[in-house]
């Protein structure tokens, strides 16, 4: 039962993408390791399996009890398949329930600031780059500070209009014509059609946390002024990464985002402003206006900020219903 066999066999499945079957894969050859066999009928003790996973985050107990499920399948091992769904539908259900009674940390309750603000902060960090641009005689730190500058205004204004976790850390440039060859997509892409077309710009996103569950995330991008940074980017950087460490010159990984978020808020306005406190800014915002329309019949007003809060959760990858009792109803 080595990694390569079961990728192979996940990989039967064409619908799935290769990264999944990795995961799910490396979930399965890691049980059987714990167990010291090669011998899938390990999966018949699921009272074991249970236990050995119970000790893991819940989320990653309903992730390996994906996997053997999609295993056992394969395998048709139905009657065993009923006994893990019904253990990850307890799971599933503890999940959202969990998600249900999570209110707004306290950390995150002190670094809140009003739309408004944020909107005035990202206008701060057009500032700063143009202040580190026009400096007559810069030192090797402020060309570091200014590529982190560059990066960051690109960044935020993703955020404004398409918010979401950190996944954006790890995006790559394609052209769309690039893009048409890949069967499925393992990574995150800004696709570039022909600036000549009609097509526009989109982010396909592969890697994200909730992907076992929604899958490729599509968003195009219609924001002008952004589509003009993107392609102003690429024409100096070309088909690579976006974001990359200034001192290594390494792509950001997720905590580089997070990082390089916080780093300049707090310098700026003293507040740590990750991905997970802009997603609730914006949200909060959008989730005011849409109640407040529907207070005062306003329907056609309600239904435009429906659809933006319909957007959002799309773009972050969960439902409506989470984003109401998670990240509005909590706040």
């Amino acid at each position: 039962m080595d990694k390569a066999t079961l990728f192979q066999l996940f990989k039967q499945n064409g619908k799935r993408k290769d990264s999944t079957s990795n995961a799910y894969a490396t979930r399965i050859s890691g049980l059987a390791k714990k167990f010291k066999t090669n011998d899938q009928l390990f999966l018949r003790d699921s009272e074991s399996i249970f236990d050995i996973i119970s000790t893991l985050a819940t989320s990653t107990q309903a992730n390996c009890l994906s996997a053997i499920i999609e295993y056992l399948t394969i395998l048709d091992e139905h009657t065993l398949v009923d006994e893990y769904k019904k253990r990850k539908d307890l799971l599933d259900n503890k999940i959202e329930k969990d998600y249900k009674k999570n209110p707004i940390s306290k950390n995150q309750q002190e670094n809140m600031i009003s739309y408004e603000e944020l909107v005035k902060y990202c206008e701060m960090i057009d500032k700063e780059v143009t202040i580190y641009q026009n400096k007559p005689l810069p030192t090797l730190n402020d060309e570091w500070i200014l590529k982190d500058l560059k990066s960051l205004k690109i960044l935020l204004r993703m955020y404004l209009l398409h918010p979401t976790r950190n996944e954006y850390a790890g995006l790559q440039f394609i052209t769309f014509r690039e893009y048409k060859k890949i069967k499925e997509p393992e990574f995150n892409y800004v696709v570039l059609p022909a600036s000549t077309g009609k097509r526009k710009p989109f982010l396909s996103i592969t890697n994200y946390k909730t992907q076992d569950k929604y899958g490729l995330k599509i968003t195009e991008l219609q924001d002008k002024t952004l589509v003009k940074m993107l392609r102003d980017l690429y024409k100096e950087i070309g088909t690579t990464y976006l974001f990359k460490l200034a001192k290594s010159d390494q792509p950001w990984q997720g905590h580089n985002l997070s990082s390089i978020m916080t780093k300049y808020s707090s310098r700026l306005i003293n507040k740590n402003i990750s991905s997970t406190i802009m997603y609730k800014i914006i949200i909060k915002e959008a989730g005011y206006n849409f109640d407040e329309a529907l207070k005062n019949d306003d329907y056609i007003k309600a239904e435009k900020f429906n659809e933006i809060l319909q957007k959002y959760a799309k773009t972050r990858g969960h439902s409506r219903k989470i984003q109401e009792a998670v990240y509005i109803a909590n706040q």
